[in-house]
């Protein structure tokens, strides 16, 4: 069942521990010590402690975290690269969305906020086994229940729910942890989201080269994700399951989504130099705001957000815009052919690749035919 399973945690976390001391290959062990990392956060997070690890227990001694710092920044170093070379292209894409959805987003904005209740154990299980079960995934949920692969803590007042999904490439290990859980249509919808990256992960299939670049450098690993949440929203409304709770997801989705396009844009919009400083990935609110003020009225909606944010991170950003816009596409090909259709075949051929802006424009994924899906999306809201 869901809950803290801190033991498993213990047994993968040894486990990692020990594989670390044999590996040698330098792109295994930078999957690995993203790995470990994350399984010490998770670990903090369900004994409610902060655990922070020392350098020499994930990489043996300094020189090895050395190393892998190293390795980090010349990946980030080549993303950066690949985004400054199609930077025009993420640019004229993010602004012409975030055009042609304003008045979209301002009827999302207009929508009533209810409150948020709990539903009963048993019924969070049997509406979640439901959705699985209506994507043909139903055995996939109830081996990671039987396993203790979902982990969980407890609400705590006026925190969001977050969950990471945690993942081994060296041992195909595959776990799922949500912070600040309960049992509302919220943490059910990022549940969905988590079992997009299981899907995702688990037919990878690829060396640790291949899953570093995936993670570190490519735009595409939050699509799936993206995508489940999108299958899951729409499963919920068609059976009539809670409609006034999931249109109150619905909002806090689109809402977050829309943020992360409007920061991709704003990014876009940097200078080469300043974002081929690997200081820059994290640019702070005082720095975007010199950067980006030329470009903008004071009483824009752009420098309203800038005032509003502590920072903006460039890999992450970008991942979860291209999630948004790639995610609608393919939702609608599952929906008329289930995930064996040949878009997301395709899809799943390209995506540990550095970005290229050619799968989208080959399946004309503009601003044009996402707003005719986003329109479909948004009117949900109206069932």
């Amino acid at each position: 069942m869901i809950g803290d399973n801190i033991e498993e945690l213990y047994k993968r976390l040894s486990k990692a521990n020990h594989l670390m001391t044999q590996v040698r290959n330098r792109e295994d062990r930078m999957a690995l010590a993203n790995y470990i990392g994350n399984l010490y956060t998770t670990i903090g997070n369900v004994l409610n402690i902060k655990v922070k690890p020392k350098k020499k227990q994930i990489f043996g001694s300094k020189d090895g975290y050395k190393k892998f710092y190293r390795v980090y920044d010349s990946k980030e170093n080549e993303m950066l690269d690949n985004l400054i070379k199609y930077k025009e292209f993420h640019s004229e894409l993010f602004c012409d969305i975030l055009f042609d959805v304003k008045e979209i987003m301002k009827s999302i904005c207009d929508e009533e906020i209810i409150e948020e209740n709990i539903i009963s154990e048993d019924s969070f299980y049997e509406i979640f086994m439901g959705f699985m079960n209506s994507i043909g995934l139903e055995e996939l949920f109830i081996k990671f229940l039987k396993e203790g692969r979902i982990h969980t803590t407890v609400l705590k007042e006026g925190d969001t729910c977050l969950g990471s999904t945690i993942y081994n490439p060296l041992t195909k290990d595959l776990d799922i942890s949500i912070s600040n859980f309960d049992y509302t249509v919220m943490c059910m919808s990022t549940l969905a989201h988590e079992f997009g990256h299981v899907y995702d992960l688990d037919s990878l299939n690829e060396d640790s080269i291949t899953y570093n670049r995936y993670f570190y450098q490519s735009f595409f690993g939050e699509i799936y994700s993206r995508l489940f949440e999108r299958l899951f929203i729409t499963y919920m409304i068609k059976n009539n399951i809670l409609k006034d709770q999931v249109k109150n997801t619905i909002f806090q989705l689109e809402l977050m989504n829309h943020d992360y396009l409007l920061a991709s844009y704003i990014l876009s919009l940097l200078q080469d130099e300043y974002l081929k400083d690997s200081l820059y990935l994290y640019i702070d609110k005082k720095n975007l705001i010199d950067m980006v003020k030329y470009h903008f009225y004071e009483s824009s909606e752009v420098m309203d957000y800038l005032y509003g944010v502590r920072s903006l991170n460039v890999g992450e950003d970008f991942t979860y815009a291209y999630g948004d816009i790639v995610s609608i596409f393919l939702k609608e090909s599952v929906e008329k052919h289930g995930f064996s259709n040949v878009l997301v075949k395709e899809f799943s051929r390209i995506r540990t690749e550095l970005f290229t802006p050619d799968f989208l424009e080959k399946h004309h994924m503009n601003s044009e035919n996402y707003v005719k899906l986003y329109k479909k999306e948004v009117g949900l809201l109206k069932k």
